[in-house]
């Protein structure tokens, strides 16, 4: 596991309770997309979206669909979907699953398997249920922990450039 520090504007940006939380979450979420690689099998044709799925943060989602208008990954468009407990979460490249669902989180990871999904979270403890990357803020300053262990075992390859910055976590 490391953690990585990263500052937004210098505010905090945790549980999205302001338009501007939500959009620094957001932008954050666009950024993690640029870092990671995930296996080609998983996009039926080189032109399908990379869809983001957000669980239970509607602000969220809609900042996100604000920022990806006409952002493109690797040729791939990307795609906001707000997800309901009920969605097919194999379908994402990229869940976000929101504090207020954090209690279903294992049912959740449960069902993903090792399903090359990008999970994100600023639910407390999420890399210790198996999230791949936990958001939390430190005096001010957004940071973010990855959880290697589970990235790999989907098949999810993240950048060394932000390895390369990370401090490893005790």
């Amino acid at each position: 596991m490391f953690l990585v520090a990263l500052t937004l504007n210098g505010c905090a940006v945790f549980g999205p309770q302001s338009h501007v939380e939500a959009r620094n979450e957001a932008m954050l979420l666009y950024r993690f997309s640029q870092f990671v690689e995930w296996p080609p099998s998983i996009f039926p044709n080189p032109k399908a979206p990379v869809i983001i799925g957000v669980l239970g943060d509607s602000s969220l989602a809609n900042e996100l669909e604000k920022i990806l208008k006409d952002k493109r990954i690797n040729g791939h468009s990307l795609v906001v979907r707000q997800l309901t407990f009920y969605s097919n979460f194999k379908q994402c490249q990229i869940l976000f699953v929101g504090t207020i669902d954090e209690m279903r989180w294992p049912t959740i990871s449960n069902e993903l398997g090792v399903a090359p999904v990008l999970t994100v979270s600023d639910a407390d403890d999420f890399l210790k249920s198996g999230g791949m990357i936990q958001l939390t803020n430190k005096n001010g300053q957004m940071r973010f922990a990855v959880n290697q262990t589970a990235t790999k075992k989907s098949g999810l390859q993240i950048s060394s450039q932000m390895l390369e910055i990370a401090e490893r976590l005790q």
